[in-house]
């Protein structure tokens, strides 16, 4: 038997390897290791093959592989959780929890809670410590996640549109790894997604203008949107964001983007269906419901009313329905442009309607096509 830590107690880690496990846990429940960084970092996938710094001996053991996290993760959560959070952790009351030895007891009332951060590894003096915590939730993973600044995908919690790789006859030195969209917002600038652009060493825009190089500005992982710099001096009139009112539910929601660009051809892609919903999983008040048919490549579009205004930043789409799909508020993306220094183009209710075609025709040559490469 270890030596046991109270919560908020920590001790050094001597080896690079940090075994933990569960004993006690019953079947519906899992472990997980989430590392966290100073720099924005892409979504924690829930459902994604094994990772590079976490070994899985099967049976609730595990081990994280500190080495092979990188310099860019200051520390790492060690969670169990409600597999979907269809149950709470009163079931797993008993459970005990070893982490490289030392013995680790939650808080024993647990509740309601679905998700729990059961202890940390942090970097500390140039070595690792190990903090036994008991901090939790019972909104489930991707809530815990983003309490702590993770973006988690729970298996049922929205998911970044993947990025789209060029057709395989275009795979070449100098085609893109991956593909979105983005639309201009003030002169020179451009918004779109922040998993669009993290990553990549080298981003360039297209569209009816040409093309030119484009470099990050702002970052904002936690609301998943970028707003980038062109390079060049471009032709285009910036989209305005809507004032006065926000989205109302059953309005009609325009996308325009470039969705499985390379597929669908080389210009923009019109969509419309209607704000389903004023909140996301969860009641996430940053974030839109819309049923506009969105796929890879939309990410970073955006969504317009009918006076081609912005109303949201298309962001993500549940898996495994139909029109389920998710974008960022515009008064989030708008907060960005002046978070830059820049004055965000505004409109009012004075600017007519028009049909999707004429949204189409008077906003398509703001929007642009954005081209990641590694």
């Amino acid at each position: 038997m270890g030596t046991s830590l109270i919560i908020g107690q920590n001790r050094p880690i001597a080896a690079s390897r940090v075994p933990f496990e569960a004993v006690g846990l019953p079947s519906g429940f899992a472990l997980a290791a989430i590392p966290q960084g100073p720099s924005p970092a892409l979504p924690w996938h829930f459902g994604s093959p094994p990772r590079h710094y976490l070994l899985d001996f099967g049976a609730g053991c595990r081990e994280v592989d500190l080495e092979a996290l990188g310099t860019g993760t200051d520390s790492v959560l060690l969670v169990v959780y409600a597999v979907r959070g269809v149950r709470t952790l009163s079931a797993a009351a008993e459970a005990r929890f070893t982490v490289d030895g030392s013995v680790l007891t939650p808080a024993a009332d647990v509740g309601r809670l679905t998700a729990i951060v059961f202890a940390r590894l942090y970097r500390h003096g140039g070595g690792w410590k190990l903090r036994a915590l008991s901090e939790g939730t019972s909104r489930g993973l991707a809530h815990l996640g983003r309490l702590h600044g993770v973006i988690i995908d729970d298996d049922g919690e929205p998911v970044p549109l993947p990025p789209v790789p060029p057709p395989s006859d275009e795979r070449s030195a100098g085609a893109p790894a991956w593909t979105g969209t983005g639309f201009l917002v003030a002169p020179g600038l451009m918004i779109t997604n922040a998993h669009v652009v993290e990553g990549a060493r080298a981003l360039v825009a297209a569209g009816f203008e040409g093309r030119t190089a484009v470099e990050p500005v702002i970052i904002d992982a936690n609301c998943d949107l970028a707003l980038v710099r062109l390079q060049a001096d471009v032709a285009g009139t910036p989209l305005p964001f809507r004032t006065g009112h926000g989205p109302s539910l059953g309005e009609t929601a325009i996308t325009l983007g470039y969705p499985l660009a390379g597929f669908l051809g080389a210009g923009p892609q019109v969509a419309n269906g209607s704000v389903s919903g004023l909140l996301g999983p969860s009641e996430d008040a940053r974030i839109l419901q819309i049923t506009t048919p969105i796929q890879g490549g939309s990410s970073g579009g955006p969504v317009l009313d009918t006076r081609g205004r912005v109303i949201g930043v298309v962001t993500a789409s549940l898996q495994g329905v139909q029109n389920v799909n998710f974008a960022v508020r515009g008064s989030l993306a708008q907060a960005l442009v002046e978070a830059a220094g820049r004055s965000a183009l505004l409109a009012n209710d004075d600017q007519p309607e028009a049909d999707v075609a004429g949204v189409a025709r008077i906003t398509r040559g703001a929007v642009w096509r954005l081209e990641a490469r590694r």
